[in-house]
């Protein structure tokens, strides 16, 4: 198997009156291959062979690499938005478990809610009081 063969994106760059290079990524975005070579009159352009043999083997041409952030960037947004999903289910899951454990006893829960509410402030206060002097 060759290293075209593993490859899934190739690019190709030409710098004018300076010189072409051709870079192979691989599926992961790590570079395989990169070939420079300089542009001359009548001269082979090493780079341009590469890259004319790399879409010819069916790989993937990207002209501009905004194209790799931008799927990079949509990728990261769809794992942002799954997890507020996922936190906004479990959420509605838990409140429902609840709901539905202390629906039977709804009269005791709200008692002993108000109860504790009582407790805590009585608490904080008597602390606060304790402080102060």
């Amino acid at each position: 198997m060759s290293w075209l063969s593993k490859s899934m994106y190739i690019t190709y760059a030409l710098v004018p009156g300076s010189y072409a290079i051709t870079v192979v990524y691989d599926k992961f975005g790590n570079k395989i291959s990169e070939v420079k070579s300089d542009l001359k009159e009548e001269a082979k352009n090493e780079a341009l062979d590469l890259f004319e043999e790399g879409k010819e083997a069916g790989l993937t041409v990207i002209d501009d690499l905004s194209d790799i952030s931008s799927v990079i960037a949509n990728a990261g947004l769809d794992l942002i938005r799954g997890a507020g999903f996922a936190v906004l289910d479990a959420t509605n899951s838990t409140y429902k478990l609840a709901a539905s454990i202390v629906a039977p006893r709804r009269v005791e829960a709200i008692a002993v809610g108000w109860s504790m509410l009582i407790y805590t402030l009585t608490a904080f206060t008597i602390y606060n009081k304790m402080k102060e002097s």
